[in-house]
């Protein structure tokens, strides 16, 4: 007969007591609340393919998640051609999110959520954006809160589904992983600048770069444009480019950033929250690129700004020391 000691018994008691927790905490795990769903069957279908496996095995797993599940109507509505490749396994990575995220903190507007999925050509993540676009008046209050990979938005349903290892938020739309710079500049027929990109010689090292920020100045503002070597297209592409993932969030009056060729760019938001990059107006932002953001421009960004026109780099509050720091940065950049 085995004897315990008092000590042992506890110990045991305590190894049961976080097992049952264990056990009881994954009981409704994300991927049964999909095969549950009458609204998600061709989601779960997916999740249930050989190639799939991996994302269903996440799905059952302890780690937290949350997963932006279109529906079936959001499905039968997309014409995506979905068979036994890659791009399946892609395409649920970019709906999936580390963490509890519930619909109540999905408030602060705009936010930008790194997926589980990763860019093959750089080993980025891949982000979504959510947008918050409550409309409030005294008499009624229509939320409603967009999620978007940058070219098209989804509505997402106020009511979430809760499980042991995760939260469920069901959308209206299929995202698809934001395309690389070169793709997304022709869906949005930006040609006089994708051409300018080519001939630059700088089109492959951008496509390889990490967190980019890009602002492309629209066909009819480069009409006018005539670069004549390849020297000053690397310089006119530098000018656009920023070497961070800049949001329009990020872009707050008074602040401003540093472009590839050490040119600072003031931000300034009018009356309207029109944003402009110091006289260059944004017409769209957040154009979700495969390694950062795209931005397009009414018009080029010129060198040799005025100082006047310049603010202070870095994000820092204006002052004495900033000030000076510009004067420094402008007669150096003049030289």
């Amino acid at each position: 007969m085995v004897h315990l000691s008092l000590v042992h018994f506890v110990y045991l008691c305590k190894v049961y007591f976080i097992i049952a927790c264990s056990s009881q905490r994954i009981r409704f795990t994300l991927q049964e609340a999909i095969d549950s769903d009458s609204t998600l069957t061709t989601f779960s279908a997916l999740t249930s393919l050989d190639i799939t496996r991996p994302i269903a095995d996440l799905l059952v797993g302890l780690e937290e998640y949350t997963i932006f599940a279109p529906t079936d109507e959001a499905f039968d509505s997309t014409n995506l051609g979905l068979g036994l490749t890659n791009d399946t396994v892609d395409l649920l990575r970019y709906h999936i999110v580390r963490g509890r995220h519930h619909y109540a903190d999905l408030q602060s507007n705009p936010q930008f959520l790194p997926t589980i999925l990763n860019s093959t050509v750089v080993n980025d993540k891949q982000y979504l954006g959510i947008y918050n676009r409550t409309a409030a008046s005294a008499r009624n209050k229509d939320t409603k809160i967009e999620v978007t990979d940058g070219k098209k938005r989804g509505k997402i349903a106020t009511e979430e589904i809760e499980t042991g290892n995760g939260i469920i938020l069901k959308i209206d739309r299929v995202l698809t992983p934001p395309a690389t710079l070169a793709k997304s500049l022709h869906r949005l027929n930006l040609t006089a600048f994708s051409n300018i990109l080519s001939l630059s010689g700088l089109a492959s090292t951008l496509e390889h770069t990490q967190n980019l920020t890009v602002f492309a100045p629209t066909n009819e503002a480069l009409s006018k444009t005539s670069l004549s070597d390849v020297k000053s297209l690397e310089a006119f592409v530098r000018n656009h480019v920023v070497s961070s993932r800049i949001y329009s969030r990020d872009l707050q009056d008074g602040y401003s950033i540093w472009t590839e060729s050490r040119m600072p760019m003031l931000i300034r938001r009018d009356s309207q929250s029109n944003i402009y990059i110091d006289n260059v107006k944004i017409l769209q932002s957040d154009r979700l690129l495969s390694n950062g953001v795209l931005y397009v421009v009414n018009s080029p960004i010129e060198p040799g700004q005025p100082l006047y026109t310049i603010g202070l780099a870095n994000r820092q509050s204006a002052g004495y020391w900033g000030w000076l720091m510009l004067v420094v940065a402008n007669i150096l950049y003049s030289v």
